[in-house]
């Protein structure tokens, strides 16, 4: 297993955390447009404002096809990082500190919370998993 194989999920995630955040900015930026164009001739200015407004439109499109595409890859990834991590790891307690670290990507203080250790006992822990991590990465390079 490696740093990115681990990190996978959270990456995933992070990124459709951002485009999330863009999606519901183009909506609102979008939802402040008046909602009817006039194809009478209104000026320069009602088409400008025509293109500014399908420019975004096309852009809400990209946004929400590029959300898709991330939790496409989010389905695949969590099952997959999942079973690689109980594969790898036989330790029940590192197991799930790494599932709750990577893949629902919960803060250490959660994460201690949940298993009943203090927040700098799961640092330790976890500190000493990524050792056993680099060592295999660096073993089978």
């Amino acid at each position: 297993m490696t740093f990115e194989e681990l990190n996978e999920v959270r990456n995933l995630k992070k990124h459709l955390s951002i485009e999330n955040k863009k999606l519901e900015a183009l909506k609102l930026v979008i939802g402040a447009f008046p909602h009817k164009y006039s194809a009478s001739g209104e000026g320069k200015a009602a088409g400008l404002a025509k293109s500014t407004f399908e420019n975004f439109s096309v852009q809400l499109v990209d946004v929400e096809n590029r959300i898709e595409k991330i939790q496409e890859q989010l389905t695949e990834a969590v099952p997959r990082l999942t079973n690689k991590i109980q594969a790898t790891f036989t330790n029940a307690t590192e197991q799930t500190l790494l599932i709750y670290r990577y893949v629902a990507c919960k803060f250490f203080r959660d994460i201690g919370y949940l298993m009943g250790y203090s927040e700098s006992r799961v640092y330790q822990l976890h500190s000493k998993i990524l050792k056993k991590v680099q060592s295999n990465t660096v073993k089978y390079s």
